[in-house]
């Protein structure tokens, strides 16, 4: 009697083991869909054409390694045993990715915001190159950039001006950026240390549905 008490014994500690690591690892893995989802709903109208310069890049994916190491390491500690040591390894190499993806992602929006807060500069229309097109079930995007070395920046669009954008390839998506033909035009704004950022729809809005021939006139 004694040794069966004692092994539902180990068998519930294993059970309470197992759901606690299961817990742990899914707040782990859904505090940056959290993140995300906090940056676009509260500035998801706004993004970078500039580039996060080189240092603040630096600190925040040694942020995120630091803290995504940290996770990893309780992580092995409380699931090894229940999980297994080859899906522990797994798991905490997916929350170290997870984890400098995030901060990376966040540094630039902290950046967006130190750039331009209580900054108060001239919205002016830019013309943006378009640089390719994709849809899927986020929606549909073109691919742009404001100058050769600027950030790539999906533009929400509608349908049509995606099917539109899409029935020019392959001659328009295999150009450089300079031979590339076809503009949106966003408004930009400048703010510190060199930042530009553009105001687009949010992804719940409805898209673009114009492109130019950039320094022409308007089609769609």
């Amino acid at each position: 009697m004694e040794c069966e008490q004692a092994q539902f014994s180990n068998s519930t500690d294993d059970e309470d083991q197992e759901k606690s690591a299961r817990r742990f690892v899914g707040w782990a893995m859904g505090l940056p869909f959290v993140a995300f989802v906090a940056r676009e709903t509260f500035g998801g109208r706004t993004t970078l054409l500039t580039e996060l310069p080189t240092p603040l890049q630096w600190v925040a994916c040694l942020a995120g390694l630091a803290l995504g190491g940290v996770v990893a390491q309780i992580l092995a500690q409380r699931s090894a045993k229940t999980f297994g040591r080859s899906k522990a390894i797994f798991a905490a190499i997916s929350l170290i990715a997870l984890s400098v993806v995030t901060f990376s992602y966040l540094g630039r929006w902290a950046f967006e915001l130190a750039s331009f807060a209580n900054l108060e500069t001239e919205i002016q229309s830019a013309q943006v190159r378009i640089m390719g097109v994709r849809t899927g079930k986020s929606g549909t995007f073109a691919a742009a950039r404001l100058f050769p070395d600027g950030r790539e920046v999906d533009v929400p669009i509608t349908n049509e001006l995606y099917a539109d954008l899409a029935a020019t390839r392959p001659p328009l998506w295999s150009k450089t950026y300079s031979e590339e033909l076809f503009c949106l035009t966003l408004p930009q704004q400048n703010g510190r240390w060199g930042a530009i950022r553009a105001y687009v729809p949010a992804r719940w809005d409805d898209g673009l549905s114009h492109f130019e021939d950039c320094h022409r006139q308007i089609k769609g």
